[in-house]
């Protein structure tokens, strides 16, 4: 019975808490240097998919925090603050 215990209790210590990928792709964009391309960051950051990564960028776009220099697949992408 105590074997059940410590099992879930590390379970819970390793579960991914909710929203804890979109932080990670947040600090890969804050961390990037120059410009940068959505295969850039999910290079970073494996967990996460595409899509996703796509998301937080049109969403770092509208915050006003990164911009386009390009669209599709090559686009690349620069931080303005």
């Amino acid at each position: 019975m105590d074997a059940y215990r410590r099992f879930e209790k590390r379970v819970k210590e390793t579960a991914q808490k909710r929203g804890s990928k979109t932080r990670l792709i947040e600090a890969a964009i804050d961390g990037a240097i120059g410009e940068f391309s959505a295969q850039d960051i999910l290079s970073q950051r494996p967990g996460a998919s595409l899509d996703l990564v796509r998301r937080i960028l049109k969403d770092q776009k509208a915050l006003g925090n990164i911009e386009s220099l390009g669209m599709g697949r090559a686009a690349k992408w620069r931080r303005t603050r």
